[in-house]
């Protein structure tokens, strides 16, 4: 969490810590900080700030989107991607489930770890309801045509969903171009707090609400607001308005500084997967010459990821099957991720021990 952030959660946890609903002055006040913050998220999206809806995080925001959507309609076609993520993916399984009516089917992803339109188009139904797609994919930072996809099922009256909860903060994002429905944001992802998400939700769309209670939220969500996660997540999303197109840039560099090293010392050097295809600035997957799990021992001091459950598999294997990469392929990848404070010695220092694990 970025220090400014906690800081301006701070004097909600306590000293103004009433309901934005009630008559007293205090939560009128506590209320206009809601609503500011609610105008903040709207500016780094790009929409209206009654176009939002807070959650308590992007699993929360994919299940309400989904869920909300499809509970509008009559039972039908639903597709979603095969990079989708478990929230995405577990709301539709259940909801088949429960109503043997709703047809779920997959999108493949091409090899080079990105949707094709004219594939989904393809496959788009008379009774199709919603098209779910990520904006880009967290393993190997693929992003994801979402705006094309978007323009043809609204050409065909469908409407679509997109998981943008790993775009903010690593590039400039806005929802009126990306043309989605509904669009997830969390806000852990942007050195916001945990618990703490949105929904950007097209105007004039209607969700039908998958919690019930004291209506909030656009009668959406019931319960008492989490004010201090919705404060954190305004101040994170204004330091994304400010600082984004900067930091998108430094991640870029810092990430191509990684594998220029890798590629320099290692005698074999890394296979970057996805290397040619669009890519998040911040997000890379390598394949190395020998078992990626070693480098938990052996690089302790580094945060790298790799497939931890081949059944059920995990969103890490999940996604690189859908690539066309084999079982041993997929035990010898790791991913790494930068933040924006990832400095060029951290990157060498890195360099060196990804270098010395597997050279």
């Amino acid at each position: 969490m970025a220090p400014s952030v906690l800081e301006a959660m701070q004097p909600y946890w306590a000293t103004h810590y009433m309901l934005p609903g009630q008559e007293h002055a205090h939560a009128q006040a506590v209320g206009e900080a809601l609503e500011n913050a609610r105008e903040s998220i709207a500016s780094m999206a790009g929409c209206d700030s009654f176009e939002i809806v807070f959650t308590s995080g992007g699993t929360e925001a994919n299940n309400l989107a989904i869920l909300g959507l499809l509970g509008t309609s009559e039972p039908g076609h639903v597709l979603v991607s095969q990079l989708e993520h478990e929230s995405v993916l577990g709301p539709l399984l259940g909801l088949q489930q429960k109503d043997s009516r709703w047809s779920i089917e997959t999108i493949p992803c091409e090899p080079t770890g990105v949707i094709d339109p004219q594939r989904v188009e393809s496959m788009l139904r008379p009774d199709s309801r919603l098209v779910c797609l990520q904006a880009a994919n967290a393993i190997f930072g693929t992003i994801q045509p979402v705006r094309e996809v978007s323009d043809r099922c609204h050409n065909r009256g469908v409407r679509l969903h997109c998981d943008a909860t790993q775009v903010f903060g690593k590039m400039p994002v806005d929802v009126k171009q990306l043309r989605a429905d509904t669009v997830a944001i969390s806000g852990h992802k942007f050195y916001g707090p945990k618990g703490s998400g949105a929904i950007y939700l097209r105007r004039g769309l209607q969700l039908d609400p998958i919690t019930f209670g004291e209506p909030r939220e656009m009668g959406l969500r019931p319960g008492a607001e989490n004010i201090p996660g919705c404060i954190g997540l305004g101040a994170a999303a204004s330091l994304v308005a400010r600082c984004c197109v900067d930091a998108s840039d430094q991640l870029t560099e810092r990430r191509d500084m990684l594998i220029n090293q890798l590629t320099a010392q290692m005698s074999t050097p890394p296979i970057v997967l996805c290397e040619d295809s669009p890519r998040l600035p911040n997000t890379v997957a390598m394949e190395m010459p020998a078992d990626a799990r070693q480098i938990h021992d052996s690089a302790r001091e580094l945060a790298v990821a790799t497939a931890q459950s081949a059944s059920p598999p995990d969103e890490f294997t999940r996604s690189l099957r859908a690539i066309g990469r084999s079982e041993c392929q997929i035990g010898r990848t790791i991913r790494v991720s930068l933040g924006w404070t990832t400095s060029a010695e951290q990157i060498e220092r890195a360099a060196g021990l990804i270098a010395e694990t597997f050279d």
